[in-house]
């Protein structure tokens, strides 16, 4: 299974409050951002996911030298061709780092009706001993069980008429439904919305991502679906997270909005960038 190279057509318009919607507009659409949350300042490995068409959610769940893999929806990659990674605890501010997408693999099972298989893998070079990361739960650590507490995290809306953050927040709901492939819960007090698709559902601990924020009902006050990373781990995520491919030091593949950070950009640098480039260099795996 190899990852697709992208192709760099990008236009600086973050359009977060769009986050992943249903193309056809219908009694669902993807969520993205949290909703009677509070700020997030935790969960570093978190990241905003911005596109030409919108933007999403996601986690760094592992890195191998230079190379990151962040894991969030396969409807995100569908509907916005995701372009830039950016972390941050607020990514409007001095200090956010963006990682430009080199390449991205859905989840060949997906299915845009069902949501079922909502995973896929983006691949970025420029991260450091310092990038962090949360790691996904193998099939033997996921014990999720319906009534247990997961944190969803990411940088949607914050409320269902309002506009996303650019904050990272996160909200604690209760598991009501575990099956094989999906999580549900109600989001009667709270939970994802638009902008939050593909950010995690975190297990108790923080430390393991046990979910992958997939739909909702529109108004994001009934049901929220996430799907289980574990599911696919070994047949998906293992096996594309691990072969790193040789950091390319012309392409300026990270920058960072604070001056002085050694070896990085302003990020509005890399945007400009990304403005002039039409096409990017396809490279295999």
């Amino acid at each position: 299974m190899q990852f697709r190279a992208r192709a760099w057509t990008f236009s600086f318009v973050a359009v977060l409050a769009l986050g992943c919607g249903s193309p056809d507009g219908g009694a669902s659409r993807e969520v993205a951002a949290i909703i009677s949350g509070a700020v997030d300042t935790s969960n570093q490995a978190v990241v905003a996911i911005q596109g030409a068409a919108g933007a999403c959610s996601g986690t760094i769940i592992a890195k191998q030298d230079a190379t990151g893999y962040v894991l969030t929806a396969a409807s995100c990659t569908i509907s916005i061709d995701p372009t830039l990674i950016v972390q941050g605890d607020d990514i409007s501010a001095p200090g956010a780092i963006g990682y430009r997408v080199a390449e991205w693999q859905a989840h060949p099972m997906y299915d845009d009706g069902s949501r079922e298989y909502n995973f896929a893998l983006l691949k970025f070079t420029g991260a450091t001993a310092a990038t962090p990361m949360i790691a996904v739960a193998t099939p033997a650590e996921d014990t999720l069980a319906s009534g247990d507490t997961v944190a969803l995290s990411g940088y949607g809306v914050t409320s269902v008429a309002g506009e996303a953050s650019t904050q990272r927040r996160s909200v604690q709901v209760a598991i009501d439904q575990v099956t094989d492939l999906q999580l549900l819960w109600s989001q009667a007090s709270g939970g994802a919305c638009s902008g939050d698709t593909g950010g995690p559902a975190l297990n108790r601990d923080g430390d393991r991502v046990v979910g992958v924020i997939s739909h909702g009902d529109i108004e994001c006050n009934a049901v929220g679906v996430a799907g289980r990373p574990s599911a696919v781990f070994e047949d998906f995520i293992e096996p594309n997270v691990g072969a790193p491919t040789p950091t390319d030091a012309g392409n300026g593949s990270s920058c960072a909005v604070a001056s002085g950070n050694p070896g990085h950009t302003p990020l509005i640098a890399c945007v400009a960038v990304a403005l002039c480039l039409a096409v990017r260099r396809r490279a295999p795996l």
